[in-house]
């Protein structure tokens, strides 16, 4: 997989880093030690301290830190600085025998602490490139969360040539039934403007209260022609203002009634739809006939969605109850107005 464009700044970054320490090494020791001692022990110090920095990034903070393990995280940054501190000298302490030494000498015992001190720099210094790392990764994560966004409304808008021609088609049909059965270009009109309503209306944040209760008039229509023997309905409506509310927040009663709350084989379901206003609360209640195939319990995995929505939309300010009284299920909900 290629490196995306952020990894690649990153990467330039951490590389012009090193070289810049690197040259600053090399410039402060080639006085007095020379080009080549002074380049191999560049070299040596730039290894021991990407041990040190990158040992933490990668594995010892991810491993021991993340997971909650502190004092076996501290324990192997102490452990780890100081054997990397024992390795740079001897390595240094042999290259400089086997290369540079005009003579047989020894590395004070002091040098190991004073590289140990150096190495806890360098641990300090781990997490500000890890935070450098972690800044950059988000802006990776940013990006990619835009483009897919980007992509997303693009498709959006070349799916929205079907629903067009859909409605185009579905109005040609109106007509053409409106002359042989008019009956059956009503229930075409009622289909075509629910399926409006949920591609238009469902995108908005709130919609007329009106818009709502004309969606919910068509799906009982429609979900009327599949019922053998008529349902008993009784939709009552009662509000001072066409206020708003979240699209298709009401279409969960009305749904599990259908799918849960009418026998098919019955001629005797009651339906009651109540929906008011009061000040700037919305109460909407359903209930039906409980008949003998209905489980008193049934609430539908629409009801759980429901309320799911409505925590989300209004953090417990708001009132859900389901359940059985009498002979009957009802539904009831209240939601502010705000």
């Amino acid at each position: 997989m290629k490196p995306s464009t952020t990894q690649k700044t990153l990467l330039q970054l951490q590389a012009a880093t090193w070289l810049l320490v690197s040259l600053a090494m090399f410039i402060s020791m080639q006085a007095m030690d020379g080009v080549w001692q002074s380049l191999t022990f560049t070299l040596v110090n730039i290894g021991s301290y990407s041990l040190i920095i990158y040992g933490n990034i990668n594995l010892l903070h991810p491993r021991l830190w993340v997971r909650g393990k502190k004092i076996a995280y501290i324990s192997a940054v102490l452990l780890m600085v100081v054997l990397v501190a024992v390795l740079r000298v001897g390595l240094m302490y042999y290259i400089y025998l086997l290369f540079f030494a005009t003579k047989p000498t020894s590395f004070p015992a002091t040098v190991i602490v004073s590289y140990t001190l150096s190495g806890l720099m360098m641990f300090a210094i781990s997490f500000i490139i890890k935070y450098a790392m972690d800044y950059f990764h988000l802006l990776e994560v940013t990006e990619d969360i835009r483009l897919k966004q980007s992509k997303a409304e693009l498709d959006l808008l070349k799916s929205q040539v079907n629903p067009h021609f859909l409605f185009n088609t579905l109005n040609n049909i109106y007509y053409e039934a409106y002359l042989e059965a008019p009956k059956t270009a009503l229930l075409i009109e009622r289909l075509a403007d629910m399926m409006r309503y949920m591609l238009e209306e469902n995108t908005r944040d709130s919609v007329r209260l009106s818009k709502e209760i004309s969606f919910l008039e068509n799906y009982i229509a429609l979900e009327q022609i599949r019922l053998l023997h008529e349902l008993q309905i009784d939709f009552r409506k009662s509000y001072e203002q066409d206020v708003e509310l979240p699209p298709m927040l009401l279409i969960a009663f009305t749904e599990n009634i259908f799918k849960h709350g009418i026998d098919k084989s019955s001629q005797n379901n009651k339906v009651t739809l109540d929906i008011r206003q009061e000040n700037r609360w919305l109460h909407f209640s359903t209930k039906n006939t409980l008949h003998t195939n209905q489980q008193e319990n049934v609430t539908g995995s629409g009801l759980e969605n429901l309320k799911q929505r409505l925590n989300l939309l209004y953090s417990g300010r708001f009132e859900l109850l389901t359940g059985v009284w009498g002979d009957h299920f009802q539904a009831y909900l209240k939601i502010p107005l705000d």
